[in-house]
């Protein structure tokens, strides 16, 4: 019987977690990213890759400084913070402008074999870390590079919304685990061991 009360209190324990995960506002909002990540956090993922990819076409269309110009306005129209950095993992505030240090995050993304986003949410913020893949565009200023090269990351880190990220995806994965639990409370309570151990030795 202590089996079983043990078995009760654990599924209790996670459907009151489940139901807390329902409420729309939750102050670790962004806890159980680490465990899955929500629709809303690979919405983000492509907008912050069509303005990798705008920065990309209006640097290779004139002078390169007109890249650095584009991420500028469009990190203060979308409240954005935006970052370049060349395939050493050194941040490029503008062409030649190369900074000293390294970021940790940045160099283990350009030494991955095969180079593929990384992100996180970072003290209450979304960051994304994108990694700049060479091809016939980059012609222009990587002339030393081949397609498939890494030339580079650009980084993105913007304030998420809670109310989103908690939205209608979030009510019916927790709604549906909370009701899988609940299927199995009912099991237990109704499995009734030592009255099958009785049974076996009655018919004895």
């Amino acid at each position: 019987m202590k089996i079983k009360y043990f078995l009760i209190t654990i599924l209790s324990m996670l459907i009151i977690t489940c139901i807390v995960q329902l409420f729309p506002i939750h102050p670790g909002a962004g806890n159980i990213y680490e465990y899955y990540k929500s629709g809303y956090f690979i919405e983000l993922d492509k907008e912050f890759s069509i303005i990798k990819d705008s920065y990309i076409a209006v640097k290779s269309m004139g002078n390169p400084e007109y890249g650095w110009v584009y991420l500028a306005d469009i990190g203060k129209k979308f409240k954005i913070l935006i970052k370049v950095y060349d395939d050493s993992g050194a941040v490029i505030n503008l062409p030649g402008e190369k900074g000293n240090t390294r970021e940790t995050d940045i160099v283990n993304v350009i030494n991955t074999p095969n180079p593929v986003p990384f992100s996180r949410i970072k003290e209450n913020r979304y960051y994304s870390a994108i990694p700049v893949i060479s091809d016939n565009s980059c012609k222009f200023c990587h002339k030393n590079k081949n397609n498939g090269d890494i030339i580079g990351v650009i980084t993105f880190e913007s304030e998420f919304d809670s109310h989103i990220y908690y939205s209608s995806e979030r009510i019916i994965i927790f709604s549906f685990l909370s009701l899988i639990f609940l299927i199995f409370i009912w099991i237990i309570i109704k499995w009734e061991p030592g009255k099958k151990i009785k049974e076996m030795f009655d018919n004895k």
